[in-house]
């Protein structure tokens, strides 16, 4: 046969399969009105009803059928037949004028036309349709059969055809009860509806209560986590059960001893989880509170909310004491009690610091906990921790280590009150020097000031300044001026960057010195620095009087810049989760959580994968170990995965009725966004071609 008739007969054959199924959906009601017309003697009222019902068919039929033309059988072609490369439309020269490589392509097709297999683009029967459109008919001549009452029938016959036309072949699923049981402690109250799908909270218990026509001998309500919950039947023959739901699922029903169940789908039961208590800190603004005076009180305040009942509040208070190895942790717990509804309260409360011993030099840290209502395991939630630090006074050392209590600040900060015992020491003796020693001994301690004043100047990211000493001497580099110059006699490297700076210059412009203090300890050094240069401008002129007060001023900035860089290093609120001994060294390391890598290649073998391709090979039956691979590996991925649960009610759908290709097409959208790109790769060269076998030959040759 040849490939235009082939086509032909395809097309012919999709046109009669629908003009056949319209038919039939035609015949039913039509079969139902003349009947209803036979039986009750009047042929006018469903006469106009038959003409205008027949009228709708055909126009619609018409239409159908029409939509049914070349374009349609080209793009049908191209969605079941691979052999045709998606250029069916190349067949029918629907393109016309095209160039090209189109003719060549389409001489291809008709060569190939040959030896394929066209596929069956015949419309399925809509055999849900039609049973439904049969019930409805049978069930109105039934109406009019009983209401009639000059039937001509003798009523055991009508009663004989009523039963033929209305004899099931299908189980119908009849009006739905279900009765929602929220927990007690979430406050909400029972409800019950008739929708299969539910939206329920956490821990529900659930009621259903079913009517199934005809009954069946049993009933089972089946989940995806494969448990499966039996239906008892009543004295009023409804089938009743209840389950409590503790996560999101989907069911579906099966029945046996019964006709199969009409319309059987999977139904989805939506679980709101029950989230933990939200805490609002409201006072203290900030995680770390310094003292600038004594206080007596410490106002709190907070605001939590939960979403079905809050239930204790405690505040922990840890009090930090001592320095050095003597540090003393001391800690307490406080039981609030707060204003609002059983959702939403507010706590308040005004701590007594001399009540806790809060003293100079300690730390105060609060952390509120907040449980919820929920039964019979509540939801713990815990705030950020809080601190109160009064500074202690200056010690002579502030190098070391103190604990929970670290000093940030070098050692050599203390050398602004030696400038200061230098200046009032030299004051004092002011008398019996000369004016020439006078001088020269402020102008020594101005150097002082400026080496200082330097050294201050390297943690704010400031460069170093090449100053003469005296006046008429250049500046030179000793070994104590706070640079490192390196081992004696090593000598800068040419085209060494590093060893040339090293010998010509220093580097004091350091990023990490430019953050290692915050805001305001930066804008305390950079009014200790200003402080200093007015000092050493007055010591450089013989003039150490008026530079007293300026180096009073620049170690009060110091003072307060020491206070400020404390840091404060928890000792408090690590809660490690238990250890489980049963695993200890037995590497099983199933249940435990690692980061998704985003540079995995591609498992060309893995489940997923196999299925898509499997789907596509359809109608071959699928493989059950495939499906239970495809399961377990969704079971593996956990709640990381997006759509897992659509993905399972998918795959059961399939499972249940293998010939459904809605259903298979379907469970191929879900799987295609899980699928990995396959890794890239390099094509391998097929071979040398005949000049470049030459080539090298040649090369061969003149290397022998």
């Amino acid at each position: 046969m040849s490939a235009p008739r082939q086509l032909a007969k395809v097309m012919l054959a999709a046109r009669w399969r629908a003009v056949s199924i319209h038919l039939v959906m035609l015949a039913l009601p039509m079969t139902a009105l003349l009947l209803a017309a036979a039986v009750t003697g009047q042929t006018m009222p469903w006469l106009p009803a038959a003409v205008l019902l027949a009228l709708v068919v055909v126009v619609i039929t018409v239409i159908r059928v029409g939509r049914m033309d070349l374009a349609w059988l080209a793009r049908s072609l191209d969605l079941h037949c691979a052999e045709l490369e998606d250029s069916s439309a190349l067949l029918f020269d629907l393109d016309q004028g095209r160039g090209g490589l189109a003719p060549l392509q389409r001489q291809r097709l008709l060569a190939r036309l040959a030896q394929v297999e066209l596929p069956d683009l015949r419309p399925s029967w809509p055999w849900a349709k039609i049973l439904s459109l049969a019930l409805v008919s049978a069930a109105l001549l039934m109406a009019v059969l009983y209401r009639s009452p000059a039937a001509s029938v003798p009523a055991a016959s009508v009663v004989e055809r009523a039963d033929q036309i209305s004899t099931p072949t299908h189980t119908t699923l009849g009006p739905a009860l279900i009765r929602v049981q929220p927990p007690a402690y979430t406050g909400i109250e029972p409800g019950a509806g008739n929708a299969l799908d539910l939206k329920v909270p956490e821990g529900s218990l659930l009621q259903w209560d079913l009517q199934i026509d005809p009954s069946p001998a049993s009933a089972t309500l089946k989940f995806l986590d494969r448990s499966e919950l039996a239906l008892s039947r009543a004295e009023d023959g409804h089938w009743r059960a209840e389950k409590t739901i503790a996560k999101s699922t989907y069911y579906y029903l099966e029945i046996s001893g019964a006709p199969p169940l009409s319309g059987s789908e999977n139904w989805a039961i939506e679980v709101i989880p029950d989230l933990p208590p939200q805490i609002t800190v409201i006072e203290p603004e900030r995680n770390l509170t310094i003292l600038e005076q004594e206080r007596r009180h410490w106002p709190l305040r907070f605001e939590v909310s939960d979403d079905h009942g809050l239930g204790v509040a405690e505040l922990t208070i840890t009090l930090a004491q001592g320095s050095g190895e003597l540090v003393e942790v001391s800690e307490r717990k406080l039981r609030l009690r707060g204003e609002g509804d059983a959702k939403s309260r507010r706590y308040a409360q005004n701590l007594q610091l001399g009540a806790y011993g809060f003293a100079r030099g300690d730390d105060l840290i609060i952390r509120l906990s907040v449980a919820d209502n929920r039964s019979p395991q509540p939801q713990l939630a815990r705030s950020a921790s809080y601190i109160l630090r009064w500074p202690a006074e200056l010690s002579a050392e502030v190098g070391e280590i103190d604990g929970v209590v670290q000093r940030v600040m070098p050692t050599w900060f203390r050398s602004q009150r030696q400038i200061i015992i230098d200046t009032e020491n030299l004051l004092e003796r002011r008398p019996q020097l000369s004016h020439e020693q006078f001088a020269s001994e402020s102008n020594e301690i101005g150097i002082s000031q400026h080496t200082l004043r330097l050294r201050y100047g390297q943690f704010l990211g400031e460069e170093s300044e090449e100053v003469a000493d005296r006046p008429g001497e250049a500046s030179e580099h000793h070994a104590d001026d706070g640079h490192d110059h390196g081992e004696p006699g090593q000598s800068a490297t040419f085209g060494v960057a590093e060893d040339v700076l090293a010998a010509y210059g220093h580097t004091h412009d350091y990023a990490e010195a430019t953050t290692l203090f915050d805001p305001r300890t930066r804008r305390l050094l950079k009014a200790a620095l200003d402080q200093m240069w007015r000092a050493e401008e007055q010591l450089r002129t013989a003039a150490p009087q008026a530079a007293l007060p300026f180096e009073y001023a620049a170690l009060e900035y110091i003072k307060q810049a020491q206070q400020a860089s404390r840091i404060y290093l928890a000792r408090v609120g690590l809660e490690l989760p238990p250890i489980d001994f049963s695993r200890r060294l037995s590497g099983d390391t199933r249940d435990l959580a690692r980061p998704r890598d985003t540079l995995t290649a591609a498992d060309q073998e893995s489940p997923v994968r196999t299925l898509w391709s499997a789907l596509a090979e359809r109608p071959s039956p699928l493989d059950p170990a495939l499906i239970s691979a495809v399961e377990q590996w969704v079971a593996e991925q956990g709640e990381g995965l997006s759509g897992g649960l659509e993905l399972l009610a998918a795959l059961d759908r399939l499972s249940r009725d293998p010939a459904c290709s809605e259903c298979a097409a379907a469970l191929r959208e879900r799987l295609w966004p899980l699928l990995q790109a396959p890794v890239a790769g390099v094509t391998q060269r097929r071979g040398d071609k005949e000049s470049g076998a030459v080539y090298l030959r040649a090369l061969q040759e003149q290397a022998q």
